[in-house]
This record gives C-alpha cells, structure tokens and sequence, in this order.
C-alpha cells in the first residue's frame, strides 16, 4: 500500500455500526461494542476441530483408522500400532508430534490467561452439545491423548504418521486412499531416530 493511518476510535462511545467515508470510497461496515470479541476464541477452535484425524466432527466421519505400521524401528519395523487420533497437518493428512504439541501448548497457554472467554457447545467428540468441559480443553485433550501413543514408553518416541507420498491431491481425509505399500489404508508411523528420515523422495 502506499500509506497507511492509525485511526482513534476512543471517541465512539455509542454501541453501532460504522463505516469509513473519503471521497467516494466507503469502507465495509465494522461494529464497535463492549462484547464485539465475544465468541471469538471459541470460534478459532472450528479450524482445529475440523482438523481431527481418527474421528472428525466436522465431516461426522471417521478417517485414517488403520493407522500405522512402524518404520525405522531396530526391531518393530513392520510392526502394527495404534496412532489413531491427534491433528492433521493443515492442508494434507500427516500427522507430526512437533506441530500437535505446540498447538496443544499454546491451547493450554490460552486458556490458562483467559479461561472466562471459552464456552462449552461441544462434548469430548467435537460435536454439539455441552459436556460440562470448556471445549478447549476437550481439543487440548484430544491432543494429549494422542502424544501419549507416539510416546508410549521411556525412550520410544514416534515423530509422525504419514510421509510425502500423501501429496496426491486435494482430497478429504475420509476419502484418503493414498497406497503407501503397507498393505490396504495402512500409513507409515516413524519411529525417532535422530538422522533425516523418510520412505519416499522427500526427507524429514
């Protein structure tokens, strides 16, 4: 842009709403109002509902539910385990430790500051309906639960579920019929090893 003003509402004090007018040019209308950021934290956790792998509300469907086989493991590779759960990575279907726990940290960050401004209009499945918990917590469990399967003992941590053989094409996650060579639907789960990793052209 060419310029740009810091513009002083303070002296707006009648709830309403407004708009901008310069010349010809009118802004989009824009409401000023004690509560005009309520439902507003509440709302952002639709993103992340949305992106719940296992059973996702937002489709009221279930994906991935074969996940995984284990790689580059000592003595496990090849091994069934049950990774189910946790969030998919934006806009394709992996799955990463990293990115789940710092979204589960900055969830308990959030509503450790401000834990008046979060509702209750989701149970622990992410559909309606009060379950007595704020539902961002419902989310920072669901997170949880799942960094406890890619973790299940001292010394045995998993990074991720997935690798760039899902960068196939847009697709829903219900519908995810990526062939990984594991056998029908079953994903790869990488066991940490501390040294680049991945099956496929692209490494972790």
């Amino acid at each position: 842009m060419a310029s740009a003003a810091r513009l002083d509402f303070t002296g707006l004090t009648v709830p309403g709403g407004y708009y901008l007018s310069y010349g010809n040019t009118h802004s989009e209308t824009f409401r000023i109002d004690a509560g005009v950021y309520d439902g507003t934290a509440d709302y952002i956790l639709k993103y992340i509902r949305a992106q719940r792998c296992g059973y996702n509300p937002f489709l009221a469907d279930s994906c991935h539910t074969h996940d995984g086989i284990i790689v580059d493991h000592p003595t496990l590779t090849g091994t069934p385990i049950d990774v189910r759960g946790g969030y998919h990575d934006a806009s394709d279907h992996l799955r990463y430790t990293a990115t789940t726990a710092t979204s589960v940290y900055q969830m308990m960050f959030a509503y450790n500051r401000s834990p008046e401004v979060y509702g209750d209009m989701y149970d622990a499945a992410g559909t309606p309906g009060s379950n007595g918990i704020p539902d961002i917590l419902d989310e920072v469990r669901w997170g949880l639960e799942w960094l406890l399967k890619m973790n299940p003992d001292s010394g045995v941590m998993y990074n991720q579920v997935a690798d760039d053989r899902d960068h196939r094409g847009f697709r829903l996650p219900n519908l995810d019929k990526a062939d990984y060579g594991l056998g029908p639907y079953n994903r790869p789960v990488y066991f940490v090893t501390g040294k680049p990793q991945g099956l496929a052209s692209f490494k972790n």
